[in-house]
């Protein structure tokens, strides 16, 4: 599939931390918005503990414990500063800006694009932004999102159940989180793509590791 800049292009999170190549991921996605492309960049729970650690000394252990080396590595921040949260301040202000400015869902005509989902218990829903970062399961209830399909990653899926979901007539919810960092566990390893038109699925396997 050939992407055009008449196309909406919608990322769902986590573009750090899951890989060698963080810096590079979010420096693509500044380069191709500033090339034409209408990208739409919504913010996932690493983007989040990020943001946390560069406002907050103390949460650098948090995020270090959910994979931020690879970060770090990728903006050239030693090891030595791993603890501390004074190098994250060299890292160019448009990237940091970039990050914070990120909503955290998308309302389409037919979908909601979300990082993990929603919690549907809430009074409301779009104010539970920690349920849209971290939620794991959740009772989906169409009253609540007039019966749009939930676009959704966070939870790592084999390929196998992702096409699954994604070929029944009736779902209220896709979730396209192909594990792309875990290559190594049957089924895993893969970068899913969804064209919202046509619900067809696109798979890259991980070319990085």
């Amino acid at each position: 599939m050939k992407i055009s800049k008449n196309d909406h292009i919608f990322f769902l999170g986590d573009y750090i931390d899951r890989g060698p190549h963080s810096r590079e991921v979010l420096e693509l996605l500044l380069t191709l918005r500033a090339q034409g492309y209408k990208v739409n960049c919504i913010k996932g729970n690493h983007e989040d503990m990020f943001l946390k650690a560069v406002e907050d000394d103390n949460f650098m252990v948090n995020w270090l414990y959910n994979g931020a080396e690879e970060t770090l590595h990728s903006f050239n921040i030693p090891e030595a500063f791993s603890y501390s949260n004074i190098l994250l301040r060299s890292i160019p202000d448009e990237i940091c800006h970039f990050i914070s400015d990120m909503p955290y869902y998308f309302e389409l005509e037919d979908y909601i694009i979300v990082h993990a989902g929603l919690n549907f218990f809430a009074d409301d829903i779009f104010k539970d932004t920690q349920s849209m970062l971290w939620i794991r399961n959740y009772t989906y209830n169409g009253e609540k999102v007039k019966n749009r399909i939930i676009i959704h990653g966070h939870t790592p899926l084999p390929l196998e159940k992702i096409i699954k979901t994604n070929n029944r007539k009736l779902t209220d919810s896709i979730n396209i989180d192909g594990g792309c960092v875990y290559n190594d566990i049957q089924g895993y390893g893969n970068l899913i793509g969804l064209d919202l038109d046509s619900r067809e699925l696109f798979v890259q396997e991980n070319v990085d590791m």
